[in-house]
This record gives structure tokens, sequence and C-alpha cells, in this order.
């Protein structure tokens, strides 16, 4: 018992010498040279400690560093690559008797940190790539090794780290490059216990204040981290964001991320399995595979979604009529200034790759689809989708696009083909209109210069054709103001009014090519049994006004009767005018009063004919 208590006594007689020693005769702040010196050998960077060095002593022993900061290489816009204004770490006290170090907690408090990408590529984190390298590569003399052997005399046990704690991060990344900049807080970030080649689970908090912008961002896995540094693995993550704000298209958003990771430093790749992320309603899953080593980074992405409807995503109406007029009124101002705006498309630029996407359902406003799957891949700022199929309206969706943001003004082709789609309903919820029913097959297929709307209407060169089969014109009835005209031609009332105006037809096919903001409309070809319908004309993108002319011929057949007498036989005219929206159909009278004095006058004539040939006999 007495050995006992001598041998505490002893332990606290030592303890207590060492904390005289350290907090009265040793000043730490001699060691700031050793200690910049020892940074700068690790990563090639140099660095500064302005503040002052610190103890920090019993049940923990611990270093307290204030300032700290490495400063970035010449030629970037940002002077630190980092600056941590304190730093604790605490050592167990008494594990070091028994040779383990034991690291309680490491603390960083107040700290900045800037990633930068310059002009030519070139990241402020390349003497990091480059020390690992050369620690790879460069052999080390055989003095050196004996001398290692000969000096390192104390025998260490364990290491271990109880915990990290981060608290107040402001991460800056700049790329002149794409010109692109953000800024991200991290409240705090906490590791626990920590060890090389074994699991430490983390939490952390993110957040973003801006005036109509708050979020906020928490998360937590576990991570494990080679013995060799050269590996980790993020064997499962979860963050949960909540949005809040007026520049959300609905106000807020939920979002959910849960993945697991795979990261090879040496290699510079990383494997990510997603096996949740739901915006909202919109849930999915996934896999990204990235090589973030290379000059342009090559990333590739499958995923799969359920339900997905956009519709809550696009701009909100406003609340009342008033309103309405009055946002339209202030956004006629600048609506040539938009309409003639190109897109930033640098960011084609900063990445490769190819992506494959399933979506069971869409939705976008009323217009919705199935099977959706879009397969594309991007090189050299060139964006191609390969393939998009989808089924819609009863039919069936196939066809291919690129993008090319190679030059300032974007250039783009495509071509498409729907396929036994029910037209109707598709014009119904595409644009509240209903004047075409029937099975559908369209094709087209153009290019151009230039992707703002603008740009689009005047530059775009396409052509195409539509064919549909068994169906009819809503809204326009030819077969009754052919009748309608033929009874004021005999003087006689209108027939009854039917309850429904429409155009039945077997067939119903048009051409059309687009150049220059204008499309004409070619060859169209209308067949029914008492009617066949001819017309040609234009359609004024730009100013959204039709000019058509329509040459409709009555024919009969036994089964069919049209009780046209007097038109019957004639081609008659029709002009449409108006928009593409809304056409207007109109009989052209003055036409056909022509073509019936015409008529007359050529009757006339034949009975005069008659007359005169009877008189001198022939």
């Amino acid at each position: 018992m007495k050995l006992i208590k001598g041998l505490a006594i002893s332990i606290a007689v030592i303890i207590t010498a060492l904390v005289l020693y350290l907090t009265l005769f040793f000043n730490i702040n001699q060691l700031k040279p050793q200690l910049t010196d020892s940074i700068e050998d690790a990563t090639g960077y140099k660095a500064n400690i302005d503040g002052e060095l610190g103890w920090k002593l019993f049940p923990t022993i611990g270093i307290e560093v204030n300032g700290l900061e490495i400063e970035n290489p010449s030629g970037f816009s940002k002077k630190e690559l980092i600056r941590i204004d304190h730093v604790v770490a605490d050592v167990a006290l008494l594990p070091l008797l028994s040779k383990n170090i034991e690291v309680k907690t490491v603390q960083f408090k107040d700290m900045k940190l800037n990633l930068l990408t310059d002009k030519g590529g070139r990241t402020n984190l390349y003497k990091l790539q480059e020390k690992g390298n050369t620690a790879n590569t460069k052999p080390q003399p055989e003095v050196n090794k004996t001398k290692q052997n000969e000096q390192s005399t104390i025998d260490i046990g364990a290491v271990s780290i109880a915990g990290i704690d981060i608290e107040n991060i402001v991460i800056y990344q700049q790329n002149l490059q794409v010109q692109s900049e953000q800024t991200l807080k991290l409240e705090y970030f906490n590791l626990a216990k920590f060890g090389l080649d074994s699991d430490s689970s983390f939490k952390m908090k993110a957040t973003v204040k801006q005036p109509e912008l708050n979020a906020e961002v928490t998360g937590n896995g576990v991570i494990n981290v080679a013995s060799t540094l050269q590996s980790l693995s993020i064997k499962s993550f979860e963050a949960n964001l909540s949005a809040k704000g007026n520049q959300l298209p609905t106000g807020h958003i939920n979002a959910v991320l849960k993945v697991a990771a795979n990261v090879d430093l040496e290699k510079q790749t990383a494997n990510l399995d997603v096996s949740q992320v739901q915006i909202n309603d919109i849930k999915g899953n996934g896999s990204l595979r990235a090589n973030y080593g290379l000059k342009v980074p090559n990333v590739n992405i499958s995923f799969n979604f359920g339900d997905v409807d956009l519709t809550p995503y696009f701009p909100r109406g406003t609340e009342n009529a008033n309103s309405k007029v009055d946002e339209e009124t202030a956004q006629a101002s600048v609506a040539n200034e938009v309409s003639n705006k190109e897109p930033d498309l640098s960011a084609l630029a900063s990445i490769n790759g190819s992506a494959k996407v399933t979506i069971k359902s869409i939705k976008a406003k009323n217009v919705h689809a199935s099977n959706l799957s879009i397969m594309a891949n991007i090189s050299n700022s060139v964006l191609t989708i390969k393939d998009i199929s989808s089924d819609l309206y009863q039919g069936k969706l196939q066809g291919k696009a690129s993008l090319d943001a190679r030059k300032s003004i974007a250039s783009y082709n495509f071509s498409a083909n729907l396929t036994k789609f029910q037209f109707q309903p598709l014009l119904k919820d595409a644009l509240d209109t209903q004047e075409i029913s029937g099975e559908t097959n369209l094709s087209i297929s153009g290019s151009g210069h230039g992707v703002s709307p603008l740009a689009i209407k005047q530059k775009l060169a396409a052509r195409g054709s539509v064919a549909v089969t068994d169906g009819a014109y809503h809204g326009v009835d030819i077969g009754k103001m052919l009748s309608n005209f033929e009874s004021q031609l005999k003087g006689e009332a209108a027939p009854k009014e039917t309850e429904v105006d429409k155009t039945l037809f077997e067939n119903l096919g048009t051409e059309f090519a687009i150049n220059n903001g204008v499309m004409q409309i070619s060859n169209t070809a209308l067949t029914s049994p008492v009617l066949k319908v001819k017309g040609n004309g234009t359609a004024n993108l730009l100013t959204d006004k039709l000019a058509y002319k329509l040459s409709v011929n009555v024919t009969e057949s036994n089964s069919h009767k049209s009780g046209l007498n007097q038109l019957r036989g004639r081609d008659i005219p029709f002009l449409v005018t108006g928009s593409l929206s809304d056409p207007k159909f109109r009989l052209d009278t003055q036409a056909v009063l022509k073509q019936q004095l015409d008529k007359e006058k050529d009757k006339l004539k034949d009975k005069i004919k008659k007359k005169l040939f009877g008189k001198f006999g022939f």
C-alpha cells in the first residue's frame, strides 16, 4: 500500500514539475519557426503564425495555435490558401507513459479555405500533388536510412484521435477558366474517434443566408481512411436540405441524399452509389463514376426516377388579374433584351462524360409522357443526345440531338419522329386547343445557330411532315360553309345549324419547311368521302401571322352525297388567316362569285352561239 502511494506521489510530483517547467521556463512561441518550416517541408507551401502559441495542461496536454496561415503560390487571386484563427490539439497525458498517443480532440475554429483555379486550369493545390508525386518517386539515400535508424530511439505505440471539431468554416471556390465562383459556410463538422483503416462517424451542418434565400444542410455518415492515405471510403452518408425563399420556383425545397462512395486519391477517381435522391416529391436513385484527375474531369452517371411532376418548378403565375397585367407590362420592357441574350454554355467545357436517365412518368404542366429514356454524352463542349424515347399519347417518340458550344454562338441539330399518337389530347394539354383529332405521324429534322428564343426563331432551318388518319378538324365545317354559300346563291334560307362544327376526313397530310423565321406549308391534302382539299401558305414565326389558301373540291359517290349541286366539281377557294394558335377560316366569296360570274358568262356565250348557229343553219 505504501508502495502504491509512493508511486502516485512520484507521478504527481513529475506532472507538477512538468507543468511548472512548461509554463514558467519554456517559451513555446520559440517553436513558431520549427512549426512553419515543418508545414512548408510537408506541403510545399509557405506558412505563417501571426498569433500566440500556448499550452493546454491536464487532464490533457496540448498546444494552442492562433492565426495559422498557409499562403497560395504566386499568380492566384487570393493571398491565403487557408487561414485558421484558432487550433487546439489535446493529447491524453497518462497514455504517454505507455508510449501511446491518444489525441483527445483536434479543434479548428474560424477557418477560411480558398480553392482557386486560374485561367490555364491550374489549381492552387498543385504543390500538394507535386509533393505527393515526389515523395512516391524520389529515392532516399542509404545514409539517411542509417541515421534514421540511429536516431529513432523512441518506440511509439498506438496512435488514435478521439475526435475532430471544426467550427465556422468559409469555403470559397473560384474557377477563372470557366468564370465561376461560389461560397459555402460550414457551421460545424464533428468527426468522432478517428483512426486509419477504421470506421469513423461524422456529422456536419452548413447554412446559406441571403436576402431572399435561407437554406440549411445537415449530414452524417461513416468514413474510413486507408493507412496509406491514398484512398478513402464513405461507407454511408445522408444529407438533408431545407431551403425557403422567393428565388425558389416552389418557394421551398426539401431534399434528401443517401450515398456511399469510394475515392482513390492516387488515381484521382471516385465512385458514388446513390441509394436515394429526393427533391420534394421527385424520387430516384443511381450511380456516378468520375475521374477528376484529368485536365477536364470525366463523369459518367446513371439515374432512375419514378413519377416526376415538373409543373411546380415552372415560374409561378400571379395571384390576380390586375397583378398579372402589371407583371406583363413590366416584362414587356425587357422582353427584347431577354429574347436576344444567348445563354452562358461555358460550363460544358468543364466536364466530359455520359449520362443515362430513365423516368417512369413525367409531367410538365399538362403535357405528360411515360417510360422516358435519355442517353447522352458530352465531350469537348459538345453535348450529344444519342437517343431519347418515350411513350407519348398512345404513340411513341424517338429522337436525337446535339448542341455544339465550342464557339461563342452555339449551334445545334436535331431530328425526331412521333408515331401513331393521338393529336387532340396532346394539343389540349400543350396548347389548350382541340382543332385536330386522329392518329398522327410527325417527323421533323433541323439545325441552327444561336439558342436564345429569338435566335431559334430567326436562324432555325427545319423540314418535316404531318400525316393524320381517320380524324376531324374541329371548329370548322367546310361542308356546312359551302352549303350556306350555295343557299345564298340560290336565294334560299341557310340550312339548320348543327351542334358541332367539324370537318371529318379520312386522311390529312402536309409538309413544312422553316427558314429565316418563316414556315412554308405545302402539299396540304385532305380527303373525305365528299371533299378533297389542297393547300399552300406561310406562317411567320416572328409575327405569328398565318397566310394560307385552300382549294376545296366537292366530290360525290353513290354512297356519299354532298347535296351541293352548283358547287360540285369546282375548286372552291378558302382563306386561312390569324395565327397558328388561333386560325381563322373563311370562304373567299369574291373568288367564288367571280367563278360563278365566269360560269354564267360561259353559259350565256354558249346560248348565244347556239342561237346564232341555229339562225344560220349550222
